[in-house]
């Protein structure tokens, strides 16, 4: 089964995002490019994970890679605080998926990796002007 595909076009000053479902149907939206907004180059995501020799570096990339398709989401421009749920919960359960993993390199998703998780996204949801509580972005953890 194919996922959506998406393609944005730009014309006029506008963004135009094409998605193509796994059935073939094409929706359209429309963007005007001031309510896209770009994330903050100089956040740095997950800091505190990556500065503890506990959580190893290629599994924070891992985290990090999901954070960053959220990102990348809102910025679209995105406002539908729906479709902004489903894309936290997705990360999340990808995130909670990656607990195994984590144990076996002899680390855990533990009370200093929730920590930093929750500050990254308390910090998207604030840079982007999302009106969804951090707790309620993350309730899919099990961590």
């Amino acid at each position: 089964m194919k996922s959506p595909r998406n393609k944005m076009d730009f014309m006029r000053g506008e963004w135009y995002t094409y998605t193509i479902s796994m059935f073939g149907i094409v929706t359209t939206s429309l963007r005007k490019e001031q309510d896209m907004k770009t994330f903050d180059a100089d956040y740095t995501l997950l800091e505190d994970m990556y500065e503890d020799g506990y959580f190893p570096d290629f599994l924070v990339d891992k985290v990090k890679a999901l954070v960053q398709d959220v990102i990348h989401f809102l910025e679209t421009g995105e406002r539908d605080l729906e479709k902004i749920q489903e894309k936290f919960d997705a990360m999340t359960l990808a995130i909670n998926d990656l607990e195994e993993e984590f144990e076996e390199n002899d680390s855990e998703i533990e009370t200093a990796a929730r920590d930093s998780i929750g500050e990254t996204v308390d910090y998207i949801l604030k840079w982007f002007d999302i009106d969804i509580d951090v707790e309620d972005a993350i309730a899919e953890r099990e961590w």
